[in-house]
């Protein structure tokens, strides 16, 4: 049997592929001012498909809808359609990881380009290719702009060390989190200061950080401050002082009302970190690649300890994060912080390329 999508799709096929035909075709045929005047009609002169429903997913993903679900059916630039054929302004960017929107012509080129010279999709981690490298190379310079290569390497309070061999923003901030603890050397508990309504990951002691498992780690204390609110966060160092092992923040809360953690905030963290013998980490899995600096940090004149990024680094083409650090915290082994799919070649061709665009932007 070929690989071919009529056999892959199986009965599906037929009504679905000539409504992702014709879908293609009506969203790449219309101009975005006509596009925005239809957002939230049914397009019909988009043929309705029949698609497989949902009753294998599990509960939380929508098991339970069967019928009529608005599931994407096809995306082009910032525009979606979906299996009901009503037309969405995609607002959201996907999860925040969709940083040029559907189908973007460049990328797509440099992926097909990518293919055709042989750079290989993935490989084992051991072994990674020179777009993956090269990647390393670019996000040193910049999470610290304004100084040379040579510099940084030489320098290891510099953020000058990437973990890349990891999939997701989860498993990068997990290893930023095994590193605090590491370095941790108060007389008492390690306390993490973070923000209230943080969200760091799915990982279990990330979920603990936002007051999830309470009685599973007992012996760590976990001290949520509201975001923007100096007096407070001065008051837990002082109370906490050199216990505390870690401050963690995101720039924008958006899985709080999207506040926006102000750069004076996160300065004054950075000080207090420093006078207790902490480390601060900046989560910039939903802020990175949406400024023309690219890392946030930078764009605030911000050195934390730690910089993650994920999602809008390969522009949604493939789960792709990296953990951005200063060398001298570098004291993990190899498989204490791994994903299978990590320093993915092709993956890196495509952030490389993402990050090209921002830069053109940017001018």
């Amino acid at each position: 049997m070929p690989l071919d999508f009529e056999h892959l799709m199986g009965d599906y096929h037929g009504c679905y592929g000539a409504a992702l035909d014709a879908g293609q075709a009506y969203l790449r045929a219309s101009a975005q001012a006509a596009l925005l005047k239809r957002v939230g009609t049914t397009v019909n002169e988009v043929p309705a498909p029949v698609c497989p429903d949902k009753r294998w997913f599990q509960r939380s993903y929508g098991r339970c809808v069967t019928d009529a679900p608005e599931d994407l059916l096809i995306g082009e630039g910032l525009f979606y359609l979906t299996e009901q054929r009503k037309l969405f302004l995609d607002c959201t960017a996907g999860h925040y990881q969709m940083t040029w929107g559907y189908d973007h012509p460049e990328l797509t080129a440099l992926l097909r380009d990518g293919i055709e010279r042989g750079i290989v999709w993935d490989n084992h981690s051991n072994i990674p290719s020179a777009p993956v490298k090269r990647l390393t190379e670019k996000l040193v310079m910049l999470a610290t702009p304004g100084r040379s290569l040579d510099e940084l390497q030489d320098d290891p309070a510099s953020l000058n060390t990437v973990l890349a061999g990891v999939a997701t923003g989860s498993v990068a901030c997990a290893a930023a989190m095994k590193m605090m603890l590491l370095h941790h050397s108060g007389a008492g508990e390690p306390a993490f200061v973070v923000l209230d309504g943080n969200y760091h990951g799915t990982d279990l002691f990330a979920q603990r950080l936002r007051g999830m498992w309470p009685d599973i780690f007992c012996n760590v204390k976990v001290v949520a401050v509201q975001p923007n609110d100096p007096e407070e966060l001065c008051a837990v160092f002082a109370e906490h002082g050199e216990n505390v092992a870690g401050f963690w923040a995101e720039p924008v809360m958006m899985n709080r009302e999207a506040i926006l953690v102000q750069p004076g905030y996160l300065h004054l963290a950075r000080e207090l970190c420093d006078e207790n013998g902490a480390l601060m980490a900046v989560d910039e899995i939903q802020t990175g690649f949406w400024f023309p600096e690219v890392i946030y940090c930078a764009r605030i004149g911000l050195q934390p300890d730690f910089v993650v990024l994920g999602k809008g680094m390969t522009a949604g083409f493939h789960p792709l994060a990296a953990l951005v650090y200063r060398g001298k915290l570098d004291v993990l082994e190899q498989y204490d912080a791994i994903s299978t799919n990590g320093n993915a070649a092709l993956a890196a061709l495509v952030a490389l390329g993402c990050i090209a665009l921002i830069e053109r932007n940017a001018r």
